[in-house]
């Protein structure tokens, strides 16, 4: 197994993710059904800050100790995606933000690399109707993983802009 690029990162420690990285899920939490549930269970609170300066409601991990992973929903709190900039997590094999698209293959030789609705390259992993997206910063062997989106029943989109 190929050394990853940058040293792991452990989950945030007051977050027991219950597991890696994976296609349609951060650990234990599948990305899907609605944001009221993970509030329930204690793993989502209102994104106030967020929200001062973006349109609509918006979450946050609890407790989350800066940014770097959200949660993408619609207007009615429909999780459609979780996504990560910083390398909270890793998957199974060892790969998070900051790593190679030369990894990436290496690693995922089943994967399909493509691009997104910004021309942006994308590496994408599908296990049944569950999937991980990869957004890298060029198409060379070289380029690094600069986000990660998880969903479940579609294709994460993989477009990671402001709000």
């Amino acid at each position: 197994m190929p050394v990853s690029a940058t040293p792991s990162a452990e989950p945030t420690p007051k977050l027991d993710w219950g597991g890696p990285l994976a296609p349609g899920a951060f650990g234990k939490i599948k990305a899907e059904g609605n944001v009221r549930t993970l509030v329930d269970q204690g793993w989502m609170t209102r994104d106030t800050k967020r929200e001062a300066v973006c349109e609509g409601k918006h979450w946050r991990w609890a407790e989350q100790l800066g940014d770097g992973i959200d949660v993408i929903h619609d207007q009615q709190g429909n999780i459609g995606s979780f996504g990560m900039s910083k390398p909270v997590l890793e998957t199974a094999r060892g790969i998070t933000i900051g790593d190679t698209l030369m990894v990436l293959k290496d690693v995922y030789g089943t994967g399909s690399q493509k691009t997104n609705d910004y021309g942006q390259t994308t590496w994408v992993v599908q296990e049944g109707d569950r999937w991980i997206g990869f957004l890298l910063s060029g198409d060379s062997r070289d380029s690094k993983i600069e986000f990660i989106e998880v969903s479940v029943g579609r294709q994460p989109g993989l477009l990671h802009d402001g709000c």
